[in-house]
């Protein structure tokens, strides 16, 4: 995260999975003014632990590579192959960030209506090698890499699998290598019943078949007042037919469009380990962070609960991970008149 003076990316972890304690926040890069600042932080973990961060400063891509969870030693990596901004439209890319074979980090950047993909040649990540995968006709917003992993189907290897918003369209495209030098543009998942330009910030996860599991924040088509969905479907196969997407929650509520950037956004994992499922966290229209579980890969039965309420708007880019007792571990802003006051975090004890 970026500290309240925007001139400091830090980052802390855990001492367990309730995070009953935490480390002091720890500097991984400083000395930016408040503007240009530290934009679009991407972060995963290796194997043992170590983040690896990915983010945009002074309009260039940096990845920092931890050698370990307390990060006192790390490698900081400016690409000098991707300018970022686009100056036509003042527009940042949209960067995600995975873990790929050999516990290499994979990176994807929409940027400039062009879908990169990049891994780093070696464990510090000194080197990215990017190649070009499509053209982007439309609005982006931020995409969503995928691993596959332990206990899915093995035809499909390790080959990641990249989700973003084009339109009103969400993309859906398989890589055919683990290096993402090839992929095949798989689907594009349309929902009728939504507006135009109003399909927004899909998050994606892999379900027990190996396939995505995708939740986005929606709104219905000339409701008055204007509803607010979260959205979800399953790719049914490899070629990512769509049965049809259901809906997780609803708000009847004309929120309009003038809401911080970072209402509604959903973060989707899966609880349970390798047959688990579909786990949600999302802002309702109410400023509240909510948390549905599905039943099954499809969805058919969904529970919703609200976890955090209260002073202030709750729930602001909210991100879902399930650590390995099975149940999830959910992290938040908190926005007051002032802007973002803080983060909070939610540790489940049970699926529900």
């Amino acid at each position: 995260y970026v500290n309240t003076n925007w001139n400091s990316l830090e980052y802390v972890y855990c001492s367990d999975a309730a995070c009953t304690s935490k480390s002091n926040p720890i500097p991984i890069d400083s000395g930016l003014s408040p503007d240009p600042r530290y934009r679009n932080i991407a972060m995963t973990v290796r194997a043992n632990g170590s983040p690896v961060v990915v983010y945009i400063k002074n309009n260039w891509i940096y990845t920092v590579v931890c050698a370990d969870i307390t990060c006192g030693t790390l490698s900081v990596y400016r690409d000098n192959s991707l300018l970022t901004i686009t100056a036509a439209t003042n527009e940042y890319p949209k960067i995600a960030v995975t873990v790929g074979a050999n516990n290499l980090p994979r990176v994807a950047v929409a940027n400039d209506h062009n879908l990169w993909t990049g891994f780093c040649v070696e464990q510090l990540c000194s080197y990215i090698s990017w190649t070009r995968l499509t053209p982007l006709s439309g609005t982006t917003s931020p995409i969503t890499l995928a691993q596959n992993g332990i206990g899915i189907q093995p035809q499909f290897g390790s080959t990641p699998w990249i989700a973003w918003r084009e339109d009103s369209n969400i993309k859906v495209l398989h890589c055919t290598n683990d290096y993402c030098t090839t992929a095949i543009d798989l689907a594009t998942i349309s929902d009728p019943d939504i507006e135009t330009h109003t399909v927004n910030r899909p998050s994606m996860v892999l379900g027990s078949d190996g396939f995505p599991m995708i939740a986005y924040h929606a709104y219905v088509q000339s409701s008055t007042p204007r509803t607010s969905l979260i959205r979800y479907f399953h790719c049914a196969g490899a070629v990512c037919t769509v049965p049809g997407a259901k809906t997780i929650d609803t708000e009847a509520k004309d929120i309009g469009f003038n809401w911080p950037e970072g209402s509604f956004i959903p973060s989707i994992s899966k609880a349970g380990g390798v047959g688990g499922v579909p786990v949600i966290a999302y802002q309702d229209a109410d400023k509240h962070l909510k948390y549905a579980y599905c039943t099954d890969d499809t969805c058919s039965t969904v529970v919703k609960n609200e976890i955090v309420s209260g002073a202030g708007s709750q729930g602001h880019y909210p991100t879902i991970v399930v650590p390995f007792d099975g149940n999830a571990f959910i992290t938040n802003g908190v926005v007051g008149a002032t802007g973002i006051q803080g983060n909070t975090y939610v540790k489940c004890n049970t699926l529900s």
